[in-house]
Formats: structure tokens, sequence, C-alpha cells
């Protein structure tokens, strides 16, 4: 898989002190409430938001910098991540540092990229520095570094996009009330929210358009639902819904 995510090391974070973790095509978390797995999605949400140039607004909604950092920014004042993505001929490698700042905001002591061919050692990779102080990131901008070197070309935009990308679902909510369970708009199809509050639209625009992809989620079910034979999909024309 090209551009994969291969490594994430993370410290500071919520209730993550320190982790260094290897990734592969599918990963598995598996342990108790409290235990960490939410704070670990919550750092790919901080990520999202990040190349959409949303970190504050992810940081204020989320609490505040404060709340974000391991035991609080007067133990831990700054958190800090590197991820490694695995391409055809290399690694590539954004790192970002970032500290407690005034009016509870998260600022940006440390942001760098860095890329690695395969025959070469990551000691001698040339690092990119898109410099401090900013409160929003730089990848989406950066054209030389702060030292006036140019990245190698497409580094900045191949991380930026991925990341950009990533798409975090949640479905743990179960209750009468939750979205999943309620009516949508047909029309809200085009992607599937994180919450999967449009689901049968979802469902329904994948069976009329993509029936091949379709089956195939049908068949992934039946593996483990051996008795589901198809999904209930039934819209109503007047009120332009569906369950």
């Amino acid at each position: 898989m090209l551009n994969r995510l291969k490594k994430l090391e993370l410290s500071g974070f919520k209730s993550i002190k320190n982790l260094d973790l290897e990734l592969h095509d599918i990963n598995v978390f598996i342990g108790a409430n409290g235990s960490g797995k939410s704070n670990l999605i919550s750092f790919f949400r901080l990520l999202n938001h990040l190349c959409t140039d949303a970190l504050q607004e992810f940081v204020a909604l989320g609490g505040g910098a404060n709340s974000h950092l391991h035991f609080g920014a007067k133990q831990t004042p700054q958190l800090q991540g590197t991820l490694t993505f695995e391409s055809q001929k290399g690694e590539n490698r954004y790192h970002l540092r970032l500290a407690h700042g005034a009016g509870d905001k998260l600022i940006f002591l440390e942001e760098e990229l860095a890329y690695c061919q395969n025959d070469r050692d990551w000691n001698t990779a040339p690092v990119y520095s898109l410099g401090s102080g900013h409160q929003e990131t730089q990848l989406g901008r950066v054209t030389h570094d702060v030292g006036n070197k140019k990245p190698p070309p497409k580094l900045a935009q191949t991380i930026h996009h991925l990341m950009r990308e990533w798409q975090v679902f949640q479905f743990h909510d179960t209750s009468a009330t939750a979205r999943v369970k309620q009516a949508g708009y047909v029309d809200d199809c085009r992607f599937l929210r994180a919450d999967a509050g449009n689901l049968a639209a979802f469902l329904l625009n994948m069976r009329e358009t993509s029936r091949v992809h379709y089956a195939e989620i049908i068949r992934t079910i039946q593996r483990v639902l051996q008795t589901l034979k198809n999904f209930v999909l039934e819209p109503k024309p007047a009120a332009r819904t569906v369950m």
C-alpha cells in the first residue's frame, strides 16, 4: 500500500504519556474503558483538523489546550508526535511539537518534514523546518523551509493530503435516539458521516450506483451474521427520507 502510515510516536497527549507504535494495513486495539483507545483516535482527529486550518477550533471545542495535555499543562507543558509514512521509494516523516500558550491554545514549537530514500539512513536525511510560534500548520503553504531549503517535490503536499483525507468513524451510540436509527434525507449520501447518521442514505445510493461494492458489504457481514439477506432500504418519496 502506497503512502501507508507505518509508525506513530506520540507523547504528552491526553492520557498517553509515551507511545511508540508500529502500524500495519489493519490494526486492532483491545483494552478496558479508560485505557486510551479513544484518546489515540482523538489524535488522528486533531491531525485531520490541523490540515484544514482548524487546529485551534478543535482544541477549543475539546476543552482548551490544558485538557489535551497529559495531566494538564502544569505537569506536561507540551506534546509531540512524529508520523512516518511508507512510500514506494522511501519514507516521509512529519513531526510536530505543540506547547500550551496564552488563551489556552496550542502553539507550534516545532513543525518539520523529512524524507529518506530506501537506500539511505534516517540519520543522514535532511530535515526541513517550517518554523515555530504559529497557531496553524504551515504544511499547505510551504515552498521553502526557514533556512531557505526547498523540500523534495510534493513532500509537504503528499503528507498534507494524506492527513486531511483521514476519516474517523465512531459508531458507539446504540441508544434509541442515535442518529443512525433516525430517518435521514435520501440525498445526504455523498460521504459517510462520522456518526453513521446517514448510513441508510449512503447504502441506498451505493445499492443503486455501485452494486459490486454493495454486494461486498453484504457478503462481509454474512461472515459473522449468516441470517442477513439484505438491508431494508425503503425511501419515503414525499418526505425524501430513508431509514
